[in-house]
């Protein structure tokens, strides 16, 4: 479920690893790129997204090499990607505690962060 998810938000096949799928996505000029080798030398900024068939995800966020967040392979319940005004994002929401996610942001630039899931609904009044 979260694999297709990945898949259908990236439009492109993830990279296979030692406990599933992987996608390597890497920073250049406000704009990223996708690839699934995270053996490759990277100075910049990038984020390391694994899956596991058993929707356990992996994310690690990396600045110059160095990890800056590491989320050691927690289950997840969906992806709620979200694309807006110049944003994309993926939330990933945790199946222990459907309130709880973990956004992984993209644009405008990288970053992880943990906080509360809010779902809104379409016929709901504002």
């Amino acid at each position: 479920m979260i694999q297709e998810a990945l898949r259908a938000f990236f439009q492109s096949e993830p990279g296979e690893c030692r406990t599933g799928h992987r996608y390597v996505l890497t920073e250049q000029d406000g704009t990223y790129s996708i690839s699934s080798d995270a053996a490759v030398e990277y100075t910049g900024n990038r984020i390391i997204i694994e899956c596991t068939e058993e929707n356990e995800v992996r994310i690690v966020l990396q600045q110059a090499g160095r990890p800056l967040v590491h989320v050691q392979r927690i289950e997840m319940e969906r992806v709620v990607p979200i694309r807006d005004d110049g944003e994309e994002a993926l939330q990933f929401v945790l199946a222990r505690m459907s309130s709880r996610m973990i956004q992984v942001q993209l644009k405008p630039f990288f970053a992880v962060e943990m906080g509360l899931f809010w779902e809104f609904c379409d016929d709901c009044d504002e």
